[in-house]
């Protein structure tokens, strides 16, 4: 297996655990934006302070005519794809948020076949339908959505997936431009926190971490799902085709289903079964010197 289809399942390992910090973190009072703002913003203190330690002020530096680059990831990628995520969830439930968010590789391929000339050959588009209906089949299709579903919620969950979509297409871009993964995560992460304080009320986020423990999980939350899985992915998208790298990152609804069970002892049922191996069945495809 190359090198860089490790680097990107190993990102989508790595966000799997969000959704551990985030029901822990809700649980202790934060809402959701303050969750946002919060993982943004301690994920640009801790990455700026270790890049100015470790590497001085190399991955520093970006060119004035790249900086709409960063602000898309930032803006559309960040903030625009969680506020439209957690509105279709309140929409038309949780469910259906997700099945729609992880339609985002679809909009990857499309994009990276226009912008990029990524060719599309039969084995990417079964992979692509394989990750779909696995994603589709682990987040309960067919099963109470917990809502009503809307063309409101629908536009809103397909909004976001855009937003997701959008950073392997800016992040290619940046990354054939010269920027190092590091520079890209600074930069996406400080735009992104400074943001996201418009939205959120930091103040009484901050006055919610008032232990050890929750503040571990806050540091957990930026480090180990925020900088790491942002940094591998784009590690990955230096050598491994945007249309591609979206859909191996499928892996993340599985593996989070997983730590469900294990941690929360939440049921594992026969559809989640059958999407754990659709997803695997399409990073097999990928494998494939034909793909």
């Amino acid at each position: 297996m190359p090198v860089g289809y490790i680097y990107i399942m190993g990102a989508g390992l790595a966000w799997s655990f969000l959704g551990i910090y985030i029901k822990l973190l809700a649980a202790v009072g934060f809402e959701s934006m303050q969750i946002v703002s919060l993982r943004a913003t301690l994920a640009a203190v801790v990455l700026t302070a270790l890049l100015a330690f470790w590497r001085g002020t190399a991955l520093f530096r970006i060119k004035l005519r790249d900086w709409w680059l960063f602000a898309g990831m930032a803006i559309f990628s960040i903030l625009i794809s969680n506020g439209c995520s957690f509105a279709a969830m309140q929409e038309s439930g949780i469910t259906v948020a997700i099945i729609l968010l992880y339609t985002s590789p679809v909009f990857v391929t499309v994009m990276a076949a226009i912008f990029f000339g990524e060719h599309l050959t039969g084995q990417k588009v079964a992979a692509l339908f394989l990750a779909l209906l696995g994603c589709a089949f682990v987040a309960g299709a067919g099963q109470d959505t917990g809502g009503n579903v809307s063309l409101l919620g629908v536009g809103l969950g397909l909004a976001s997936a855009f937003g997701y979509a959008l950073y392997s297409i800016f992040g290619r871009i940046a990354l054939n431009r010269g920027y190092k993964p590091l520079t890209l995560v600074l930069y996406t992460f400080i735009i992104a926190g400074s943001m996201s304080w418009l939205f959120a009320d930091i103040k009484q986020a901050v006055l919610l971490v008032r232990d050890l423990r929750t503040l571990l999980l806050v540091l957990g939350l930026s480090v180990l799902s925020t900088i790491l899985p942002y940094f591998l992915y784009g590690k990955g998208l230096e050598t491994v085709e945007a249309s591609k790298a979206s859909i191996l990152a499928c892996v993340e609804p599985a593996m989070a289903i997983v730590f469900g069970v294990v941690i929360f002892s939440e049921p594992f049922t026969i559809s989640i079964a059958i999407g754990i191996l659709a997803i695997f069945g399409a990073v097999m495809l990928l494998n494939s010197k034909k793909a």
